[in-house]
């Protein structure tokens, strides 16, 4: 099975890095475009120039990065329980600015409905680590937030990617679920055991790994 066969595309976004993702995975991205789906919009000249880079804000201090990690966990994990309910409208209105200005709130809900169908009813999520990156495109601060999670039809890896909006508040920009076939462990990891931010420096960060 190939990404093409699970996949969602919403093609006026940016994260232009994320193109060369070819793992198996079901993803609904907003600000993300990935090669081969089923498109919702046609990507102009005019959309490209709009998404291109800017260059990175400065990164954040090493307090205001772990403060960042905190709030960006609390709210993955609110916004993931509005998820498992289906209520995937509430989804977007609780989204970040840069979703809701490129998804439809009608693409949104049903791309949401397939992504996550196939893997069943959620059963127990373990969360696993979260990740600060400020390299993303638009640029901004962003933290990935991972979930190993154990669903009625599979086991799976959640990424939720939380951006500061533009009234400084942490949403969700972003999800992907990918199957996995190892279940989630018994504990979560505590986030006081999680190893310093040092990602700024690693090569683009790609959700749903």
């Amino acid at each position: 099975m190939t990404a093409a066969a699970n996949c969602i595309r919403f093609a006026s976004m940016p994260f232009p890095h994320l193109n060369r993702i070819n793992a198996p995975l079901l993803a609904i991205v907003a600000a993300l475009a990935m090669p081969g789906c089923a498109t919702t919009a046609p990507v102009t000249g005019e959309t490209q120039a709009a998404s291109a880079p800017k260059g990175p804000p400065p990164k954040l201090s090493p307090d205001d990065m772990k403060e960042a990690r905190k709030n960006a966990q609390v709210v993955a994990g609110t916004w993931l329980m509005v998820v498992d309910k289906g209520d995937f409208l509430l989804s977007w209105d609780t989204g970040a600015r840069q979703l809701q200005d490129v998804v439809p709130a009608s693409d949104w809900t049903a791309g949401m409905g397939k992504a996550r169908e196939p893997f069943g009813e959620m059963q127990r999520r373990v969360f696993t680590k979260t990740k600060y990156t400020n390299k993303l495109n638009p640029p901004g601060h962003y933290v990935l937030v991972k979930y190993h999670s154990q669903f009625a039809s599979t086991p799976a890896i959640e990424t939720v990617t939380v951006v500061k909006d533009i009234d400084n508040l942490w949403r969700v920009v972003m999800y992907a679920i990918e199957k996995t076939k190892t279940p989630p462990p018994a504990q979560e990891v505590p986030a006081d055991a999680q190893p310093a931010d040092t990602q700024e420096d690693e090569a683009d960060p790609q959700p749903a790994i």
